[in-house]
């Protein structure tokens, strides 16, 4: 069973006849430094497609940290960019 409470979200487990919780702390993403695409693209509204075929494209825009082999979205340059654009294609 998952609850909220905060920023926290628990996770309850039954061991024997004892209920366990274990936590994770999880910060919403709009509160992150750094997004993976499916986070970039629900806090934008921009489809997953779009963001990977435009870091597939451009793979030294600004916005995109590169760790290893995955990109990562900064998020404060990514809304900067956004503000700017008119339209995206």
């Amino acid at each position: 069973m998952w609850f909220k409470a905060d920023l926290t979200y628990f996770s309850e487990k039954k061991q024997g006849d004892k209920n366990i919780l274990n936590d994770k702390l999880t910060i919403p993403f709009w509160e992150k430094l750094l997004l993976s695409v499916d986070e970039a693209a629900a806090y934008s509204g921009i489809g997953e497609n779009k963001i990977r075929n435009y870091i597939k494209d451009n793979k030294h825009a600004d916005f995109i940290l590169w760790i290893g082999t995955h990109a990562k979205i900064k998020r404060p340059q990514f809304e900067k960019f956004i503000c700017n654009l008119n339209n995206i294609s």
